[in-house]
C-alpha cells in the first residue's frame, strides 16, 4: 500500500496518515515507474522537472515528493553520464485522502531488532577521508561532507513497526520525522531534525545544521553543548555553510538575511548547533523547482563549494546516497516545507534489510579518529531509538562497530 505518515506539525502526539494516492511515481533518469498501475512509463527526470515547475507553494494540496541525494546532479549538471539508469531520482505522490492514526509499537523481544550485517571499517574510512583532505589542502574545496553507508538485517520488524517505535518518545522526535511505503521498491523511513527550506509567514526559511556531539562522550548535555559552542572547528564548518546558503537563497533574490548563527539543537542522545538564513518573498511568485534548483542539495551535506564538492564525493564515496541527504517535500494542510534527509534509512522489504548511512563535514581542522567517531555516534543515535538498553554506549574510548548491533 502506498502511504506516507507524519506527525502533525500542530500537536507532535498526533499521526497523520495520507493514504488514497490519485498519482505516484518513481522517477529514474530517463524512464519512470507508475505505481499505481505497476508498470514502466515513458517518462523521464525532464518530465518530473516540468511537474514541480508548475507547483506553486501557496496552493494547498496532499503532495509529499521525495528528492533523492542524486537527483542533485541533474539540477547542478554534474556527470549525468554517470548516473545509472536504475538508480531512483525522486518519488512524485498526490494523495486523496488523510487522517489520524493510532499507532502501537511492537514489544520488542531478546532477539532484538536489527543486526548489522555491512559497515565501513576505520581504513576504509581513512583512504577516503585522506583522499577528500589533500582536496582541501590543494584548495579545491574548503569542506566536504564524507558518508558511509550502514547496512542491517531486519529481525521481523516492518517498516511500520520500526516508525511506530521511533515516535513513541517525542523528545527523541526529529522535526520531520516521516515514513513512506512504496510497495515494491521498499520503505523510506526518516527522523531528520534538519530543515532544507519552509514557507514562515511571508519568509522563505532554511537552517543548516553543522557541527555535532554526543552526550553519552560527557557528563551532562550542557557540557557537550559546551564543547561544541567553543569548538573552532565546528565554528568554522558552520559559518562556511551559513554563507553558502546565504549565497543559494540569493540566487533567487538578494536579499537574504542570516538571522542568527551557533544556536543549540538536541536530537536523541545528540548536541547540535545551526543557523537560520531567511529571505523575505514579497511579491515572489517561486515554484517549487525554482527554490530547489537554489537549495538543492543542501549544503550542509555537501560541502563548499558545493559543486565541485559534489564531483570529489562522487570519485571517493564508491555508493550512491540515494534517499539519504535528500529532501522530503511536504505540502499538506498550511505546511510547505522540506527536510534534508539525515537520520535516514531505506527499507528493502523484501531482503529484510535497512540501509543507513552517517557521516560529517570535514575541514582541515579534521581529525579521521574524531569524525569516524562522530559517524558511529550518528549510526547509534538511530539504532537507539528502537532498543536504547540493549548495547553498550559509544564514547571516545569504545568507537566500534559491533556496539552498533542491537
Amino acid at each position: 500500500m502506498i502511504e506516507s505518515f507524519f506527525q502533525n506539525p500542530d500537536n507532535k502526539l498526533e499521526t497523520i496518515r495520507l493514504y488514497a494516492p490519485k498519482e505516484a511515481k518513481i522517477f529514474f533518469h530517463r524512464k519512470a515507474y507508475d505505481l499505481l498501475n505497476s508498470c514502466w512509463i515513458q517518462e523521464s527526470i525532464e518530465d518530473f522537472n516540468e511537474e514541480i515547475k508548475s507547483i506553486n507553494l501557496k496552493s494547498d494540496s496532499k503532495t509529499v515528493i521525495h528528492f533523492f541525494y542524486e537527483y542533485g546532479n541533474i539540477l547542478l549538471d554534474i556527470e549525468r553520464e554517470s548516473i545509472s539508469e536504475d538508480e531512483m531520482l525522486a518519488v512524485f505522490i498526490k494523495y486523496g485522502s488523510d487522517e489520524k492514526v493510532s499507532l502501537k509499537p511492537k514489544a520488542i523481544d531478546h532477539q532484538g531488532v536489527m543486526q548489522l550485517i555491512e559497515a565501513p571499517d576505520f581504513n576504509h574510512y581513512k583512504e577516503a577521508f585522506d583522499i577528500g583532505t589533500n582536496h582541501l589542502y590543494n584548495g579545491d574545496c574548503y569542506q566536504f561532507n564524507l558518508t558511509f553507508p550502514f547496512t542491517f538485517e531486519l529481525n521481523h520488524f516492518s517498516a511500520i513497526d520500526l516508525y511506530a517505535t521511533m515516535i513513541e518518545g517525542t523528545d527523541k522526535l526529529g522535526e520531520y520525522a516521516m515514513l513512506t511505503n512504496l510497495n515494491e521498491f521498499g520503505s523510506l523511513l526518516s527522523n531528520s531534525p534538519e530543515c532544507l527550506f519552509k514557507l514562515e509567514d511571508n519568509k522563505l526559511v532554511t537552517m543548516p545544521i553543522k557541527g555535532t556531539r554526543s552526550i553519552k562522550d560527557f557528563e551532562s548535555s550542557d557540557l557537550a553543548w559546551e564543547d561544541l559552542l567553543h569548538s573552532e572547528k565546528d565554528q568554522a564548518e558552520l559559518y562556511m555553510i551559513t554563507d553558502l546558503l546565504r549565497n543559494d537563497l540569493n540566487r533567487i533574490s538578494p536579499y537574504a538575511n542570516v538571522e542568527f548563527k551557533k544556536v543549540r539543537l538536541d536530537v536523541n542522545e545528540l548536541v547540535h548547533q545551526y543557523s537560520k538564513i531567511s529571505l523575505e518573498l514579497k511579491k515572489l511568485d517561486l515554484s517549487l523547482y525554482d527554490i530547489m534548483s537554489s537549495l538543492f542539495p543542501g549544503g550542509s551535506i555537501t560541502g563548499a563549494p558545493k559543486k565541485r564538492v559534489m564531483k570529489i564525493l562522487n570519485s571517493i564515496e564508491h555508493s550512491s546516497r540515494q534517499f539519504y541527504c535528500g529532501s522530503t517535500f511536504l505540502n499538506y494542510g498550511g505546511v510547505r516545507s522540506a527536510s534534508i534527509n539525515i537520520r535516514s534509512a531505506m527499507i528493502d522489504v523484501t531482503a529484510k534489510k535497512l540501509t543507513y548511512h552517517a557521516g560529517g563535514g570535514i575541514t582541515v581542522k579534521s581529525s579521521v579518529e574524531g569524525e569516524y567517531g562522530e559517524m558511529l555516534s550518528k549510526v547509534q543515535s538511530f539504532t537507539g531509538l528502537f532498543n536504547p538498553e540493549s548495547r553498550p554506549p559509544l564514547n571516545k574510548k569504545t568507537n566500534n562497530i559491533s556496539a552498533l548491533s542491537i
